[in-house]
């Protein structure tokens, strides 16, 4: 779906959570890019005095910064203002606490053709402080890293992570911006929009993701996100954004990529109730089985939490 020689626009968004450093290293990895015809865009989300520091920073590179000051604030507000304000034919969006691998951006370009929308890659991720021994691969999405579950083969896929995401611009012509009820700081509901837009796509257009593993980014993993409780948090608001999810997409059967992550962890915990009893690492296995089975109930807590909200919500509006 997108012609001749497209032009890409990276889309960072920012929120200032002290980390300068990264999104340093971040734009640094973006501008020594191989594929050379592209813009970036950080955008600052309602942070006047970061957006000033940074406009003056790259004023003579080829960073464009913008202020989101829109009324809704967090991730799906941030990115549609990076998409309202790009001129490029392919929208990319990568974690401002991300490094790209130099051939990132002609990886993810190579993957449009005629039939193509999105294209995504993976995300692996970059350990700044040492990796709790009792996350499972299969839990990586929590640290916005693909881990284990998607193979190491091209692929279509229902959705994939903002971290590391493209889309062709008149996508969004045809399907509308990032839901802004998702993606909302200080929300349960913050996350999800990547999962909600891609199932638009889906219902509007009859198109995947194209997931392409060699388009690679390295998220930055620092240790206040990997803390159990943090975890457990980001679980919990997980299964409170697919709750709102399946009410907006019941009729693309909304949940089936979950359904099939529920077996995938069916199968890993038995292969870990193997290692308790018979194999090497019985501890490990022993905190990983104990981790998945927490966090799988947190996530469906959630979930019920959400889908309640909903039944009052309907409840209250007949």
């Amino acid at each position: 779906m997108v012609a001749g020689n497209p032009k890409a626009s990276i889309i960072i968004c920012t929120y200032n959570k002290g980390r300068m450093e990264d999104l340093i290293q971040c734009l640094a990895s973006l501008l020594n890019q191989k594929f050379r015809d592209f813009e970036i865009l950080a955008v600052v989300d309602h942070n006047e005095k970061l957006y000033k520091t940074l406009a003056t920073k790259y004023s003579a590179s080829k960073v464009r910064v913008l202020l989101n000051n829109s009324k809704n604030i967090g991730q799906a507000s941030t990115m549609n203002c990076g998409v309202k304000n790009s001129s490029g034919d392919i929208m990319c969006f990568i974690d401002d606490d991300a490094i790209a691998d130099e051939n990132w951006l002609s990886e993810l370009m190579k993957g449009y053709d005629d039939d193509t929308c999105a294209v995504g890659g993976r995300i692996e991720p970059l350990w700044i402080d040492n990796k709790p021994s009792y996350l499972p691969e299969e839990f990586y999405w929590m640290i916005g890293a693909t881990g284990s579950y998607l193979s190491s083969e091209v692929r279509e896929v229902r959705n994939l992570w903002s971290g590391n995401i493209s889309y062709g611009k008149t996508v969004f012509d045809k399907v509308g911006l990032f839901s802004e009820d998702l993606g909302e700081a200080g929300s349960p509901l913050f996350q999800g929009e990547d999962a909600e837009f891609s199932m638009k796509l889906l219902r509007t257009l009859g198109k995947a993701v194209k997931y392409i593993p060699t388009a690679l980014v390295y998220h930055k993993v620092h240790g206040d996100r990997v803390k159990f409780k943090s975890l457990l948090k980001r679980a919990y608001g997980q299964g409170y954004a697919k709750a709102y999810i399946r009410k907006l997409h019941n009729n693309v059967n909304a949940l089936s990529v979950e359904q099939e992550y529920l077996r995938l962890l069916f199968k890993s915990s038995l292969k870990r109730l193997k290692r308790i009893s018979f194999g090497p690492g019985r501890i490990d296995a022993l905190k990983q089985l104990t981790f998945t089975f927490v966090a799988t109930i947190t996530v469906f807590f959630g979930f019920i939490s959400g889908s309640i909200r909903d039944y009052y919500e309907r409840m209250y509006y007949i």
